[in-house]
């Protein structure tokens, strides 16, 4: 029986010891200082996404952003932390191929150098004593750039001057979202789609040609403050396609311009872009509402719609048929919200 109780006391004071190495191991972590580069872990990858707004471009087109760095840990750190910072091809080429393979067309793209630049001398991010956080500030010029594509800049901490850093978030691809007015790459912007379709090449003929009703969502996407990008005629988004090949074969470029009237024009200009024309001559409707133009318009109901109406002959690069397309697209208004 003594030697029952004996084992008992032991085994109780193992599980108190044990315990409390736990403890103290569990307190020594919340009070450890650790940097880390600021983003969301995504598959392994850790990705910091900043949206720039054209509207908010310099009269140059750049915009501003930032890559930043915070201290974690119960206790206010006692010295300045400077992180120096470096591109990283190898994140990025790590990136493509752990989630594309060999599907290089879905690739994401490196930013271009002359896209972007720091206005410090050195790419350092610095977080005072006592800090929580600190920012490196970059400026951009995404103004043309492919909307559906996927920009990035592959950052790496080259040299943490104190503290631990953690390994998890020791890299950072950064991701540019663009928007305007009209819509925004970082949720996607489908506008409602009501019109018809003509035979274009029997548009003179007595009777004319049957109009085919069309309905459906379309994606739009910001390409500049006041120029959008969309699919021809009723070609709906399909992620399978290859956008290398689909997006110039399809795509028109709309500009916004300043009596609200629109300009209408293939997205690729070469031979690879759509074919396609602008027409301006006839009204959308009984209702005297104008072809080509772009308004806010009101419901009746308390709500407003951005509202484009477009008219245009284009040839389906697929069929090779030509045909007219009336349409108009709405999205619903509310303030600094698009999506």
């Amino acid at each position: 029986m003594k030697y029952k109780n004996i084992i008992m006391i032991f085994t109780l004071v193992a599980i108190v010891f044990s315990a409390c190495n736990r403890d103290e191991i569990f307190e020594r972590e919340m009070y450890k200082a650790r940097v880390a580069l600021k983003g969301d872990m995504s598959g392994g990858f850790n990705i910091f996404a900043q949206e720039h707004d054209f509207e908010k471009a310099d009269n140059n087109g750049w915009t501003s952003g930032f890559i930043s760095a915070n201290v974690g840990g119960a206790l206010p750190t006692t010295e300045p932390i400077e992180l120096t910072i470096r591109e990283d091809m190898d994140l990025l080429n790590e990136y493509n191929q752990t989630n594309f393979g060999t599907d290089d067309y879905r690739y994401a793209r490196l930013l271009s150098s002359d896209r972007y630049s720091y206005t410090t001398a050195k790419k350092v991010i610095t977080i005072p004593a006592g800090g929580r956080g600190g920012n490196l500030p970059i400026r951009f010029n995404l103004e043309g750039l492919s909307p559906d594509s996927v920009y990035l800049i592959p950052f790496k901490v080259e040299k943490c001057s104190a503290y631990e850093l953690n390994p998890d978030k020791s890299t950072v691809l950064y991701r540019t979202h663009f928007r305007n007015f009209w819509s925004t790459t970082q949720n996607i912007t489908e506008y409602s789609h009501r019109g018809f379709l003509l035979d274009s090449l029997r548009l003179d003929e007595d009777p004319p040609p049957t109009r085919t009703p069309t309905y459906l969502n379309k994606r739009v996407y910001p390409v500049s403050k006041n120029e959008i990008r969309l699919f021809c005629g009723t070609k709906a988004f399909n992620a399978d396609d290859d956008p290398e090949q689909t997006i110039p074969k399809w795509s028109m470029r709309v500009t916004i311009n300043d009596d609200h009237t629109l300009t209408i024009e293939p997205w690729d200009k070469s031979h690879l872009g759509i074919d396609m024309t602008q027409v301006n001559d006839e009204r959308f409707d009984t209702n005297d509402r104008f072809l080509n133009t772009y308004e806010l318009v009101d419901d009746g109901f308390g709500k407003l719609y951005r509202t484009f109406r477009l008219c245009y002959d284009f040839t389906n690069p697929d069929n090779k048929l030509s045909y007219r397309m009336w349409e108009e697209l709405r999205l619903e208004y509310r303030e600094n919200i698009v999506n």
